[in-house]
């Protein structure tokens, strides 16, 4: 990108206040500078450099007559194209963004899905939903193996919040078709907009409905019993994602 820069410098003021005519002399100008290029882009090891040097030139390079501007703030250009990729290194080195990062940010995002879903007052596309869920479970799991948490661990704490996601998908699918609230189920939904803040309090919410659901021999206590018990061993890991 350097030699971009350098390249572009000399053509616009080198080689262009040398052209008189129109536009089409400044470009048939620049193809010199162009070609310089292509054997370096010819060659596998330095492929990548040609292909920088050209774009950037290019980037940097506005054949259009007249000609304005000065040198001055062609060199502030020049260092503002330079200064992007810079802080992009910079950025990498100093935050990189692993495996583990991308696996904290993933169950984030899991959390973020469910806390809407569960207080989202418009009616939830619930396809959409599921699919959104399986596809960041799936991430999740490969993200767990790349980060050496072990697959196992990345299971359970997908499934961990899969689970909750059905569960609430259950309820408000529910509750919109027929119309009829339960305490406990809207409970449950209150409860999972505040995963983050008490998982917790949800764990409690998820067993009382199940209590209630099996003594009236509504079918579900099971499901809810079961994802209480997955959620109260995922607690501390979210504890750590969460800043708790």
């Amino acid at each position: 990108q350097c030699l971009g820069v350098a390249g572009a410098l000399a053509c616009r003021w080198l080689v262009w206040p040398l052209v008189d005519g129109s536009a089409l002399s400044l470009v048939l100008a620049m193809i010199p500078f162009i070609l310089i290029g292509a054997p370096v882009m010819a060659h596998g090891r330095t492929r990548l450099v040609g292909f920088d040097y050209n774009m950037v030139m290019l980037l940097l390079l506005q054949p259009a007559l007249p000609l304005h501007g000065t040198f001055v703030q062609s060199l502030g250009m020049a260092a503002a194209v330079l200064a992007a990729p810079a802080l992009a290194f910079l950025a990498y080195r100093l935050m990189p963004v692993d495996a583990r990062r991308r696996d904290a940010m993933l169950v984030q995002a899991m959390l973020a899905e469910l806390k809407d879903m569960a207080t989202s007052r418009r009616p939830l596309n619930a396809r959409v939903r599921r699919a959104r869920l399986h596809h960041r479970l799936l991430r999740l799991v490969q993200l767990g193996e790349k980060a050496g948490l072990g697959n196992a661990a990345a299971v359970d704490r997908g499934f961990a919040i899969y689970g909750l996601g059905e569960i609430v998908l259950k309820i408000r699918s529910s509750s919109e078709a027929d119309g009829r609230r339960d305490r406990s189920l809207d409970l449950i939904l209150a409860r999972t907009g505040r995963i983050d803040v008490d998982p917790r309090a949800l764990v409690k919410a998820l067993d009382a409905a199940s209590t209630r659901l099996g003594r009236t021999g509504v079918a579900g206590a099971g499901e809810l019993q079961a994802a209480a018990r997955a959620l109260e061993r995922q607690i501390p890991h979210l504890s750590r994602r969460i800043g708790k």
